[in-house]
């Protein structure tokens, strides 16, 4: 049993539920496969598609009365104070570039490459709005990103957002060659909450973890995340159950009660653990 179990947390970590990278309290309970953390990756990759998107609403950027008779294109900034960000009109796509080589970024992390957001509905202030992010070239760590995320954003409220996001054939190939798959299926709703957002998400997930296992994950309760929590949106509240092709039941995963903390539980088989961000 004490093999199964540890087993059990090994996949959860290589399928991309845990959110970010593990310390070390975490690293000791796994071998050196999880260590490596194809979750940070995974997750990093779509919150930065995510962040990049907001950004392009924030900034109304391609919104402007002036952006259909710009020649040339516009440089609009920096991302992650690293990327070069460029609007084209023509073609009403923002680009993120961060070079041809290894730029290290606020985040921690080293990118190089594009992300390249195309304006496929409306503007950006003006909704219905909807974008297509895809990639060039682009390495996380040195791992190579590719596949298509899709935002279509519409107004449900005063003051409340609805953005439903799919995202088809996310692949991440790792420095080793080994390649890990994600499909996703999200609606997640934004409301004001004081000065700050609370985020609420539902959906599911699928994919294959570069050791080859396939997984289904599917969002019981809502996951909500708080910007008022400042922890980079980690979940404080829902839960995902999550079936795997070599495993018989199901794993659950807790995210708590809404308080702000970085913790959530794994429970499988009747044995729970909590695992610390």
């Amino acid at each position: 049993m004490k093999m199964q179990w540890k087993k059990a947390l090994l996949v959860l970590v290589t399928m991309g539920i845990v959110l970010t990278g593990c310390k070390k309290a975490l690293e000791d309970l796994f071998d050196s496969e999880a260590s490596e953390d194809d979750s940070s990756i995974a997750a990093q990759v779509e919150d930065i598609n995510s962040q990049a998107t907001d950004i392009v609403m924030n900034e109304n950027m391609g919104g402007r009365t002036d952006d259909e008779t710009l020649s040339g294109g516009r440089t609009e900034g920096r991302f992650l104070n690293a990327a070069s960000v460029i609007y084209n009109p023509t073609t009403r796509t923002i680009t993120f570039d961060f070079g041809a080589t290894n730029v290290l970024c606020d985040d921690g992390k080293n990118r190089r490459g594009k992300i390249i957001v195309r304006l496929v509905e409306g503007r950006p202030l003006v909704l219905p709005f909807e974008t297509e992010t895809t990639h060039e070239n682009y390495f996380v760590n040195d791992n190579k990103v590719e596949g298509l995320r899709r935002e279509r954003t519409i107004s449900t409220g005063v003051g409340v957002r609805q953005t439903t996001i799919t995202v088809v054939n996310r692949t991440v190939t790792f420095t080793d060659n080994r390649v890990a798959t994600r499909n996703v299926n999200h609606v997640r709703t934004r409301t004001v909450v004081g000065t700050g957002f609370e985020f609420s998400t539902i959906g599911s997930a699928n994919g294959t973890t570069r050791k080859g296992r396939t997984y289904t994950n599917t969002i019981v309760l809502p996951l909500i995340s708080k910007t008022s929590c400042n922890n980079n949106l980690f979940p404080v509240q829902g839960s995902i159950n999550m079936t795997v092709n070599s495993f018989e039941n199901p794993f659950v995963l807790d995210f708590g009660n809404g308080s702000c903390d970085k913790t959530f539980t794994v429970t499988y088989n009747g044995r729970t653990k909590t695992v610390t961000r």
